[in-house]
C-alpha cells in the first residue's frame, strides 16, 4: 500500500530573534556559526502542544477537516514538555481527535521526519492504518539558549525552534517511493548535555546546560555528516534506479551552510533545488525536513512525476537517512 503525503503546515513560536540585535554573538570567527539572520524561539511557558494546534489551523479547511478521521498519530519533539511521557495524547485532546494508535518516537533527531513517514507506510501496510498525522517539533533553542549567560554564544546564533504537522493517508500530494534509513551506534554516545557544575540534568542546580560533542569532536562530526549523508542519497536513488539529475528539489536537515553546499555539490544540483530556511529560522532540528519540504511544495516547481530527495544525518551522527518522493503523474 502506498503513502502519500496529503497536507502539511508549520507553526513558529511568538519571540522573533535577529540576530544583528545580539552585539556580543560572535558568529565570525567560524563559517560554522554563520549564515542565519532570524530565527524563532518557544518562550517559558511556550506548549508544544499550542504549537502544533496553531500548525493545524493553518491547514486548509478541507485539510483540517481531515483531522477527524486520522486514526494514527506520531510525534517527535526535540525537548519534551514533561520528561516522563510524550505529547501525542495531549495533542490528540487538543486537536478533538481520537487515533486508535499514539506513538511518541523520541529517537531519530534531525531525520526522524523520514523515520516517521517509513514508520507509518509500514502501519499502513500491517495494521491497516488508513489517515496519519505525523508531529515534528523543535524546542530546544528556546529551552536551552534564551539565558543572559547563553544568549551571545555563537551556538545561540545557529538554533530556533518550530513546529510541523503533516497528513498522509493513501493519496495526495506526494508518493514516498524509496526510503533509507540508517542507525550508527558507535556515534550514540558522542553528543552530550553538559552542565558546568558536572551535575545531571536530573540534579538541582544552578549551572545552565549547553549541548556539546564528546572530546571536542566537532571535526569528526563534520566529517560524518559530510560521508553519511551523500552516501544514503546515492544508495536510495540507485535502489529507485534514477541518478542525481532527475531530482527536481533536494529537502534536507539544516545544521549549517558548510553542510549544505557540501551536500548538494555532493549531487551536482543547483543551488535553487536545494530548499531551506536556515537564513529565516536557522537550525530546526527535526523540523527542519518537513519545513523546508513545506517550501518546496509551496514553490509551484514541482510538477507532476518529479522527484523530491528528503535527507540529513542526526545529533553527532548516530542516524542518517534519505528518502524520495514522487509528485503523482
Amino acid at each position: 500500500m502506498a503513502l502519500f503525503l496529503k497536507a502539511i503546515a508549520h507553526s513558529l513560536p511568538d519571540l522573533h530573534l535577529k540576530n544583528s540585535d545580539f552585539p556580543g554573538l560572535d558568529v565570525l570567527s567560524s563559517r560554522m556559526f554563520q549564515g542565519t539572520r532570524e530565527r524563532y524561539q518557544v518562550g517559558r511557558n511556550d506548549s508544544v502542544v499550542e504549537l502544533f494546534a496553531r500548525a493545524a489551523e493553518k491547514l486548509s479547511p478541507e485539510a483540517r477537516a481531515e483531522l477527524a478521521s486520522v486514526d494514527t498519530l506520531l510525534t517527535n519533539v526535540s525537548v519534551p514538555d514533561l520528561p516522563f511521557t510524550g505529547c501525542g495524547a495531549m495533542v490528540a485532546e487538543r486537536l478533538g481527535i481520537r487515533p486508535n494508535t499514539v506513538l511518541d518516537l523520541h529517537n531519530g533527531g534531525c531525520i526522524s521526519f523520514i523515520l516517521m513517514m517509513d514508520l507509518a507506510r509500514a502501519l499502513m501496510q500491517t495494521h491497516g492504518a488508513k489517515k496519519i498525522l505525523i508531529c515534528s517539533g523543535q524546542t530546544a533553542a528556546g529551552r536551552i539558549f534564551p539565558f543572559e549567560q547563553m544568549k551571545n554564544k555563537p551556538q545561540a546564533a545557529l538554533y530556533g525552534d518550530a513546529v510541523s504537522l503533516a497528513i498522509f493517508s493513501d493519496e495526495g500530494i506526494l508518493q514516498l517511493e524509496n526510503v533509507i534509513w540508517r542507525c550508527h551506534p558507535e556515534f550514540s554516545a558522542d553528543m552530550t548535555l553538559d552542565f558546568e557544575d558536572g551535575r545531571k540534568y536530573w540534579e538541582p542546580g544552578t549551572a545552565l546546560a549547553t549541548l556539546e560533542y564528546k572530546d571536542k569532536k566537532t571535526k569528526s562530526v563534520i566529517l560524518r555528516g559530510n560521508r553519511m549523508v551523500p552516501e544514503a542519497m546515492k544508495l536510495v536513488l540507485e535502489k529507485q534506479g534514477i541518478d542525481a539529475h532527475s531530482l527536481s528539489a533536494l529537502v534536507t536537515n539544516q545544521p549549517n551552510t558548510l553542510f549544505l553546499e557540501a551536500w548538494r555539490n555532493s549531487l551536482e544540483l543547483p543551488e535553487e533545488k536545494h530548499f531551506h530556511t536556515f537564513a529565516e529560522f536557522a537550525n530546526l532540528f527535526q523540523a527542519g525536513i518537513p519545513i523546508n519540504l513545506e517550501r518546496a511544495i509551496e514553490s509551484g516547481k514541482l510538477q507532476p512525476g518529479s522527484w523530491v530527495m528528503l535527507s540529513g544525518f542526526s545529533h553527532a551522527a548516530d542516524y542518517s537517512a534519505a528518502a524520495l518522493m514522487r509528485v503523482p503523474q
